[in-house]
């Protein structure tokens, strides 16, 4: 599976190499290994550390008592006032589905963040702004590879701001999500079981108009899916077997039944299901006290059984999968703690066609399924896209040196990964297209001079005096393979010194350099923080940072996929297929790209005072070399760095330190407002892709180029969140608010010009016309209830009720074709935990 053994072999070496040294470990370095030990303590309670400017941690508690529809980490971010989400999260159409949704962290577009799972980047470099998988070259895409659940972690941390050097290949944020490790006494289990449920029966689903109305009552888009079905079940048992051994195991699983209708003449059933599961094996061994492993195996599918609505057997699975190999050392020596990590790791997207034949007929008597004048049957063939990685990194930090009055804490590390991306195209895939004039129409016999009935010939088609059809035109997909090999190579160095208490300063560097750009960047990364009054309850922060962006396998991988399509042609069924011109359609070209970056300024203000903490902060992001597809002619595109975007947030935060008694419960309250101006000429590197054939386009009364349309998702201005959680004394009920304000933004609506309004300009003919509009702004309350019955001396079981949206507001966003479409209404969802 994995194809770099030689390196995994070299890096388990290096990794080893300090248990040499064990047997000259002193007593009183066993006893500050013993302390270290502690600090690797995961499960620990956001509340009681002192977040800096910029971080955010949360607790386990934290992920289970905040309503979490979907279960994954994205959901759980809209607390988080520094993300903003895609315009489509909260759609009411695809509650049926179960991936993650894609978030904004200041400013920054979705695919810049980074997603860590203990080591593990679950990003995915392959396609991330791929939106659809229907189509002959197209593969299930997105921002993430793995939709992680909740369940299985025990702490979630989002960076997004002031970001240390050690983190790299971002341009938005960091979140970083840790599995559970077990803090048992020896010999005993624990652990949890847990199940959820809900349906469309549950959901509310409001209209904007009976357009809207008709598409769900039609029940033939998957984008509008008004019966649903959704489940989830996941477990978690962990425990000591000895004092130096501790095994933690952790399995999901959440599935979805869509039930829809084809868009055929005779109706039938065109169900649909989704499946994530999830498989997380991690030990814990302690060689002594100095030296310790962890060893995690994880394997993560996705799973959507679809079909095509207008096309007869079109159906086709699109996965995703997941496996990775986590091995991380620590050692303690006498002045330095060292940290060595091997990462195995394979990604893989796959489309699984019933067909790679697709078919279209002209409607005809044996041909009669098609609800228009075609008869389309078939799909498009089976596709592939692979990373795999090999990943090594050591890290070391000193103990404190003591220089002039100042405490210094340095902290430096290195890393190698290789990684290998390719798609493929196992077999060829044909798609025919309907008889024409003069191509294909009027055959009076299918059988072919050696008798053989050519399955591409019907006798039935009778329309205007012709009879008989065939087909005479194919592209032919062409089975083949691209690949991407990169290398790449990561430094960095950190000083985080202390003046006394009123003074702290982290001054860092991060070098990075990777095979294919053949760019040396170099990102300083500082932070200046001033206590006047030397402690916690004044703090001036100021940062200034450079992050420098991962650029997407996409790029390379798009190289020569079209020049694998041809045209083919012939003149009768007797007649071989032969090569007739290439097929050049939004052909994708590729300049010498620079490495895109983002130059951060950070401002803030923060306070403790009693068990109030206040955090008032500004960043400024100025987001450079942003890769986008820029057109060079007719339908052939090129990526440039001509991209462009700032961002300034704004973030106010107040809320309660630890939990206040009031009325016989304890209660914790905690209020986040953001303000965001984001300025942004594309809405992701694939902006024009999906609108080839509109090179123009009139926008308030102008004419432009459709890919300089201003961008308009992840752009609300200004979002407040206000969280109220109560714990009762008396019972064991507890009670989780979370109110959301989301302000009105400008987006565009869209009319089509038809007819003499059509606009000739420049060879062009331009059909959209686009007007600024104002979405109004939406507040809703999502609610969570948690009810812990005790069953046993050891075990409980918990209730649990979720409530979105539980004043049942009508909101509504403009999709990318700028109709109005409903976001969801009140929704009810019931799940049930039992802890042992």
């Amino acid at each position: 599976m994995f194809a770099y053994l030689p390196h995994f072999s070299c890096a388990v070496l290096v990794v080893f190499t300090p248990e040499l040294y064990a047997n000259s470990l002193s007593e009183k370095d066993a006893l500050v290994g013993a302390v270290s030990a502690e600090l690797n303590t995961i499960t620990i309670t956001a509340e009681q550390v002192k977040k800096e400017v910029g971080q955010h941690t949360y607790s386990k508690e934290d992920l289970e008592r905040t309503p979490n529809t979907q279960k994954t980490i994205t959901d759980f971010l809209k607390v988080n006032p520094n993300v903003q989400f895609s315009n489509t999260a909260l759609s009411g159409g695809t509650q049926g589905e179960l991936t993650a949704q894609e978030i904004s962290i200041n400013g920054a577009l979705f695919y810049d963040n980074k997603f860590l799972v203990n080591n593990l980047d679950i990003g995915n470099h392959l396609n991330p702004v791929s939106s659809g998988d229907a189509g002959a070259t197209s593969l299930a895409g997105g921002g993430l590879s793995a939709t992680m659940n909740t369940d299985l972690l025990c702490e979630l941390e989002v960076l997004d701001s002031n970001i240390s050097a050690e983190y790299g290949e971002f341009m938005g944020g960091v979140v970083k999500a840790k599995t559970c490790s077990p803090k048992t006494k020896t010999g005993e289990v624990h652990g949890s079981v847990s199940y959820d449920y809900t349906n469309s029966d549950w959901s509310n689903i409001h209209f904007i108009d009976d357009e809207e109305f008709d598409d769900f009552e039609k029940n033939t888009d998957a984008t509008y899916q008004k019966d649903f079905v959704k489940q989830g079940i996941s477990a978690t048992v962990y425990g000591k077997a000895r004092d130096d051994l501790g095994i933690s195991v952790s399995a999901s699983r959440r599935w979805s039944d869509i039930g829809l209708t084809a868009n055929l003449a005779n109706q039938p059933e065109s169900n649909q299901q989704r499946q994530i599961d999830h498989l997380n094996a991690n030990i814990y061994y302690d060689f002594n006290d100095k030296n310790k492993l962890n060893v995690g195996l994880y394997l993560q599918n996705e799973t959507a059984s679809k079909k095509i609505n207008n096309i007869q057997s079109g159906s086709y699975e699109s996965k995703k999968n997941n496996f990775a190999l986590d091995a991380a050392f620590m050692s303690d020596f006498d002045h330095f703690k060292l940290q060595q990590n091997i990462v195995l790791q394979r990604k893989q997207m796959l489309k699984d066609s019933a067909s790679n034949e697709a078919i279209l007929w002209n409607h005809s008597a044996d041909k009669p399924w098609g609800t228009g004048s075609t008869s389309t049957q078939g799909g498009y063939g089976d596709l592939a896209s692979t990373e795999n990685n090999v990943e090594y990194t050591i890290k070391a930090e000193l103990e404190p040196l003591a220089f002039l009055k100042t405490n210094h804490l340095l902290k430096f590390g290195a890393g190698y990964q290789h990684q290998e991306a390719n798609w493929e195209r196992p077999e060829s895939a044909f798609m025919y297209y309907p008889p024409i004039k003069n191509m294909g129409l009027g055959i009076s016999s299918c059988t072919t001079n050696d008798g053989q009935i050519d399955k591409y010939c019907d006798l039935s088609y009778d329309k205007d005096g012709i009879q008989g059809q065939y087909l005479a035109k194919r592209y032919h997909y062409q089975a083949g393979e691209n690949e991407v090999v990169q290398d790449n190579v990561h430094a960095f160095f950190e000083d985080q010194i202390h003046w006394q208490n009123y003074l702290k300063m982290r001054l860092g560097v991060r070098y990075d350099y990777d095979s294919i750009a053949k760019k040396h960047n170099v990102a300083p990364r500082t932070n200046l923080q001033i206590l006047p009054f030397g402690n916690a309850s004044l703090v001036l922060t100021g940062g200034w940072n450079r992050y420098y962006g991962n650029n997407s396998f996409s790029y390379q991988l798009e190289d020569g996929v079209n020049a694998l399509t041809i045209e083919e042609r012939r003149n009768s069924i007797n007649d071989d297929w032969i090569f007739y011109k290439n097929v050049t359609g939004t052909n994708v070209g590729r300049s010498a790209l620079d490495t895109p970056y983002a130059d951060e300024t950070v401002w803030a203000l923060s306070s403790d005072l009693g068990n109030v903490r206040t955090q008032v902060k500004y960043v400024h992001r100025d987001n450079k070399n942003q890769i986008r597809k820029n057109r060079v002619e007719g339908t052939e595109y090129t990526y440039t760095n001509q991209g462009q975007s700032q961002a300034d947030t704004y973030t106010f935060e107040i809320g309660s330190i630890q939990p206040f008694s009031l009325w016989g419960s304890e209660n914790r309250i905690s209020l986040a407002a953001d303000y965001t101006d984001i300025k942004r000429n594309f809405n992701d590197y694939n902006d024009s892709l999906f609108n080839n054939e509109d090179v123009y386009i009139r926008y308030n009364g102008k004419i432009i180029e459709n890919v300089d349309r201003p961008a308009d998702n992840f752009a609300r201005p200004w979002s407040a969140r206000l969280m109220l959680d109560t714990q009762f004394k008396h019972i064991p009920l507890t009670i989780n608010h979370l109110f959301r304000y989301r302000s009105s933004y400008d987006a565009m609506t869209l009319n089509t010009l038809k007819g003499q309004n059509i606009i000739q300009y420049k060879d062009e003919f331009i059909t959209k016309d686009y007007l600024p509009t104002r979405v109004k702004d939406a507040f809703t309350w999502d609610i969570r209830a948690n009810y812990a019955l005790n069953t046993g001396k050891k075990t409980s079981t918990i209730l649990g009720l979720t409530v979105n949206n539980l004043l049942d507001a009508h909101h509504y966003y403009l999709n990318s074709e700028g109709r109005k479409v409903s976001e969801m209404g009140r929704q009810f969802i019931a799940d049930i935990s039992f802890k042992f």
